[in-house]
């Protein structure tokens, strides 16, 4: 009953049956290169991982879709998130194996255009699902196998220079194919007077240190009858640019730090993990920290995930449920209306 959510659910699953289609279809295609073959089988088995992970984060266990089989896939059950999670894992390493290194363009040709997803980014992603199953090691070691190649993925220094096109921190991007039309975001944001939609609560934007970078450069404010209201400024173009500077960031090596401070905590290995989170207060302009207690540790890390990745992709509302924190929350700032069930 609700089109939010029903735009959802049909269009996840509409991405999963093409992405079906395409990897049946070059299964059976005479004409195709091996080459073509491989990158396309991978791109199709990342997208049709990439929309079943959000799927089980906004509704739980939910039907595991595989085919192009109309009669079957309207009968396809709820799945445990156990089995939904093994089918992802199983699609992410065989991407892995499949995709290219590098970035390659519409003709199979190495570019510098981040837009089409590669082994790395399948990588990404299957560290992210690790850490959602709790297997500590195997999130640890995805996530390392991205950083690692420094050559191609770096935080940058310039936190402004995150978010546009092709930047160094990004792993895959998605591209706009409106004239003048950076991103959907840029699109909605700045405000010039009252915000129409969403604003960021001055609660947020207080919970950041005076002299993080991040709140300086990543949020503005708009000051409305004497109140100020608080707004995404990761985007800073908008729509009619004479030129396209930024794409729609989706995975980032930011997060893989995040993912490898958090597995690398929950494995007890405080230094190293102390050391992840580092790198990141360290280009917000922040002091490292030296942490000893797990508890401490977790927390400074939730904060951090809070504080880098702040509208992106529903990270934070997934958080919270992935770490059981939801309910806690929710029932404070959506009192009285907040049940258990809501989640």
């Amino acid at each position: 009953e609700n089109a939010n959510t029903s735009s959802l659910w049909n269009q996840l699953y509409d991405f999963i049956y093409k992405a079906n289609a395409v990897n049946e279809g070059v299964e059976k295609s005479k004409t195709v290169s091996e080459a073509v073959k491989k990158q396309i089988k991978g791109e199709a088995l990342f997208v049709r991982a990439f929309c079943h992970f959000y799927l089980a984060q906004l509704f739980g266990e939910v039907p595991v879709v595989i085919s192009t089989d109309y009669q079957q896939n309207a009968i396809a059950s709820r799945q445990t998130l156990q089995l939904v999670y093994k089918e992802i894992e199983e699609d992410l390493i065989k991407a892995g194996d499949l995709l290219s290194m590098g970035y390659v363009d519409a003709n199979n040709i190495s570019t510098t255009e981040r837009t089409r997803p590669n082994a790395y980014a399948a990588k990404a992603l299957l560290a992210r699902v690790y850490l959602f199953e709790e297997k500590w090691p195997l999130a640890d070691a995805a996530a390392t196998a991205v950083i690692s190649f420094s050559s191609q993925y770096a935080l940058l220094t310039d936190i402004n220079a995150v978010f546009l096109k092709n930047s160094q921190e990004a792993i895959w991007q998605i591209q706009s194919t409106f004239p003048g039309f950076n991103t959907y975001a840029g699109a909605l944001y700045p405000f010039a007077g009252l915000p129409f939609n969403v604003s960021l609560t001055s609660a947020f934007f207080n919970d950041f240190d005076t002299a993080d970078l991040r709140r300086s450069s990543w949020v503005k404010t708009v000051t409305v009858g004497g109140d100020n209201y608080f707004y995404p400024y990761k985007y800073k173009a908008g729509q009619d640019e004479p030129s396209i500077t930024e794409y729609t960031m989706v995975l980032r090596i930011a997060e893989l730090y995040l993912i490898r401070a958090e597995a690398r905590c929950r494995q007890s290995l405080f230094t190293q993990a102390n050391e992840d989170l580092n790198a990141l207060r360290s280009r917000a302009n922040l002091p490292s920290v030296a942490l000893t207690s797990q508890t401490a540790l977790l927390s400074e890390i939730e904060h951090q995930r809070r504080n880098e990745l702040f509208a992106e992709s529903g990270d934070r509302w997934i958080d919270l449920r992935r770490t059981g924190r939801s309910n806690d929350l929710m029932s404070i700032s959506k009192a009285p209306d907040w049940t258990s069930t809501d989640q």
